[in-house]
């Protein structure tokens, strides 16, 4: 069976990846424009709201998730996702921070596979009595979702100068979250049966 989303939560969802974006986007501003440790202290806070988006969209999204039996999550892979988040987003800012072609496409690559990654991830925290699958199919979808929006919204980010060119590249950058989780989402499959071997 597909896993069916209520409308609330894909808005809640989406609202807090556009916010999250126009954050790190604001702040990655001021990484392109410091030098030294304050590059650095930038680049931390920009990764921090990114990855922090990332993750609380995807279980702000989750909170409606019902594959028909109780649903848990293990709390050190939930940890572990927000980190990987963090982290990966960390790397994708400081490829791009000096602007061009070459470094935006490697940290959209990057920043997409870390959407990826603290999604699957994040998925993994899931202790319920069914089993989930996924499609193989929507996995590559997403992960070209994330990777291209990611790579998209560095480039807009490089020449926005006004408010409509901010919301944009928030907007694209946003897009790149939620299109990454709900595209997976789709290829989730519930099958009936015991836990996934290894989760308690």
């Amino acid at each position: 069976m597909h896993i069916a989303h209520h409308p609330i939560f894909i808005a809640l969802s989406s609202l807090t990846a556009w916010l999250g974006a126009w954050t790190a986007l604001d702040v990655f501003r001021r990484v392109r424009v410091h030098v030294g440790s304050l590059r650095l202290a930038w680049l931390a806070a920009t990764a921090v709201a990114m990855g922090l988006s990332i993750w609380w969209m995807h279980f702000i999204a989750m909170l409606r998730f019902n594959p028909g039996a109780e649903v848990r999550y293990d709390v050190g892979r939930t940890i572990l996702s927000l980190l990987l988040a963090i982290a990966t987003t960390a790397f994708a800012f400081f490829f791009a921070r000096g602007g061009g072609a070459r470094r935006e496409i490697m940290g959209g690559v990057v920043m997409g596979a870390g959407i990826c990654t603290m999604h699957y991830v994040g998925m993994a925290a899931v202790i319920t009595s069914v089993t989930l699958t996924y499609a193989p199919i929507y996995v590559v979808l997403a992960f070209i979702v994330a990777v291209s929006a990611s790579t998209s919204a560095l480039f807009v980010a490089r020449t926005e100068t006004t408010t409509p060119q901010r919301i944009l590249a928030a907007a694209v950058l946003a897009f790149a979250i939620v299109g990454m989780h709900y595209t997976a989402m789709y290829g989730v499959r519930v099958l009936p049966g015991p836990v996934r071997p290894g989760v308690d």
